[in-house]
């Protein structure tokens, strides 16, 4: 996410649309004990099998863990979806939607 967020020269950055993205749920988060043996729980996010047409969940050095990447032609229709999400957190700040 961090070369389309480049690419289209955004103001928002990866974290924030991947947090928008895990709270509309096009995204989630996966726990897991550190591969180091310390029982450390870490998190790595993956594009859920609803909306796999947005890219897909790549494989990493680890079985069990992926990385999600994004279809660049696909990215202005996840970006709107993360920032609907985001106008929808800041009405409930304001208080519009309570």
């Amino acid at each position: 996410m961090k070369d389309l967020c480049a690419h289209y020269d955004l103001s928002l950055n990866p974290s924030s649309i991947g947090k928008a993205l895990v709270n509309t749920g096009v995204m989630r988060e996966i726990s897991y004990l550190s591969t180091t043996g310390s029982g450390e729980e870490k998190q790595f996010k993956e594009i859920v099998p609803d909306y796999l047409e947005f890219g897909v969940n790549r494989k990493t050095m680890h079985e069990f863990k992926t990385e999600p990447r994004f279809y660049i032609d696909k990215f202005p229709q996840l970006l709107e979806i993360a920032v609907k999400q985001i106008q929808l957190e800041l009405d409930q700040v304001k208080g519009l939607n309570t």
